[in-house]
């Protein structure tokens, strides 16, 4: 099967997508971790341009800014490849991976293809489903009528399970045309392209796989008593705020300040994890990225 490994961002989060790039590397020697331009600053496009992860926006969203619409519109993508990809596995640019996934990943693609699924994903860590989680998130702030709306078009079931889009493996096909349909043409709202997958995946005949995110999409909660050397095999650096924070960096690597901020757990181990992997990743391409001002 023809699978792209695939992740996406703009430059707010370029120093966690060094960490994703650096453990993908490492722990997927052969695949290539494809990075769909989200509206990268042309100092990091051309740095990944040059370390072959860069995949342009197409051209019908070259104006587009909110990155969650583009996530939404992922298979267009790749559109132009030949041949094109059987299946889009994504992880959120905010990942790391703990160990070798490639040949789960497939196993789990031709399951799927078999069994006539659409897409797979972890559920949220919260364990909840989707009228819980408007119960827990809707304020007047919020406001998630547009999410009911969505609920109520495609007769999405409130008891189904609420899925986390961090990480999942994508067919092409109805369910993503309508994803990404429906996406584009709503006005942001809270997690608006999460919430639309949402919709998607708990109507009837969505044909979904439900990933165990212990494994697959280790967040929130979850990240307090994740085990490294258990099962885990991706850790995703979300959560409400007791588990992650933002942190600024600054290292001098090859003769080059490189500084910015990023997402950094607040367990110690997990925080150097993504710290040997970021510095790894620099000093690998020190030259690289003094030639695109990184």
């Amino acid at each position: 099967m023809n699978l792209v490994f695939a992740t996406g961002s703009d430059s707010k989060l370029f120093l966690n997508l060094c960490i994703l790039l650096d453990s993908f590397a490492h722990h997927m020697p052969g695949e290539t971790l494809r990075v769909c331009d989200f509206g990268f600053e042309d100092r990091h496009r051309d740095f990944l341009a040059a370390t072959g992860h860069l995949t342009p926006a197409p051209p019908h969203l070259a104006d587009e800014p909110h990155t969650w619409k583009r996530k939404a519109t992922l298979p267009d993508f790749f559109a132009s490849d030949r041949p094109p990809p059987d299946a889009v596995v994504w992880f959120d640019a905010d990942m790391a991976v703990l160990a070798p996934v490639a040949e789960d990943i497939r196993a789990l693609a031709d399951a799927m293809r078999a069994a006539g699924e659409a897409v797979a994903a972890c559920t949220d860590s919260n364990g909840g489903d989707i009228a819980g989680f408007i119960a827990a998130n809707e304020t007047p702030e919020t406001g998630l009528d547009p999410f009911r709306a969505l609920i109520d078009a495609h007769g999405t079931d409130p008891g189904a399970p609420y899925l986390n889009t961090g990480f999942f493996i994508l067919f092409p096909g109805p369910f993503a045309e309508r994803w990404r349909d429906e996406v584009m043409r709503q006005p942001p709202f809270l997690l608006f392209e999460q919430n639309t997958f949402n919709a998607l995946a708990g109507a009837p005949g969505a044909g979904v796989r439900i990933l165990d995110p212990g494994i697959w999409n280790v967040h929130g909660d979850l990240l307090a008593d994740v085990d490294v050397a258990g099962a885990a095999r991706i850790l995703h650096t979300t959560s409400k705020g007791a588990h992650h924070t933002m942190s600024r960096f600054s290292v001098p690597i090859g003769g080059v300040e490189v500084s910015g901020e990023f997402k950094i757990f607040a367990r110690p181990d997990l925080m150097k994890i993504q710290g040997d992997h970021l510095m790894h990743f620099l000093l690998g391409h020190q030259d690289l990225a003094a030639a695109h001002g990184i």
